[in-house]
């Protein structure tokens, strides 16, 4: 399994960045507006911090060490329904295996059945879906015979 690293994500803001929860997962919190962050600021009773919305994300701001314990203080099920309800342009990160359990996910067609199998989209899907091919992706090793000699 991929292990997530906060230097994966490409920010550099507080109100910007990839937060472990108090349970081990990760939240992605993507409030570069400001009333997306003046709204997750005031709905996780933090108001003092939105006028440092863009201060930098490290280890010697303190507003930022803050963020990472309001974070770290709640569940990744408990920050999940937050951003159910709060709209601050949260998100929970999702294991593969939630996917298909995912409103989201389902609302928006990220995921596709062919072949036998489910797919998950990467990107937002053309109308018609994501999968609009013949045959299936080659499985590993499928052409090996025919494009390596092997």
């Amino acid at each position: 399994a991929y292990e997530i690293q906060q230097s994966d994500w490409s920010s550099d803001v507080c109100s910007s960045y990839l937060f472990e929860t108090s349970d081990g997962r990760y939240v992605a919190l993507c409030a570069l507006e400001e009333k997306f962050f003046a709204n997750f600021c005031r709905s996780a009773c933090c108001e003092e911090l939105i006028e440092h919305q863009h201060t930098p994300a490290s280890a010697n701001n303190p507003y930022y060490g803050k963020m990472i314990s309001i974070i770290k203080s709640r569940s990744f099920e408990q920050w999940k329904e937050f951003s159910g309800r709060v709209d601050c342009c949260m998100s929970p990160v999702l294991h593969t295996d939630e996917l298909k359990d995912s409103t989201y996910v389902r609302e928006r067609g990220f995921i596709e059945h062919k072949w036998g199998l489910d797919y998950a989209a990467a990107v937002l899907p053309e109308k018609n879906g994501f999968l609009n091919y013949d045959k299936p992706f080659h499985r590993l090793g499928e052409d090996n015979e025919k494009y390596l000699g092997k």
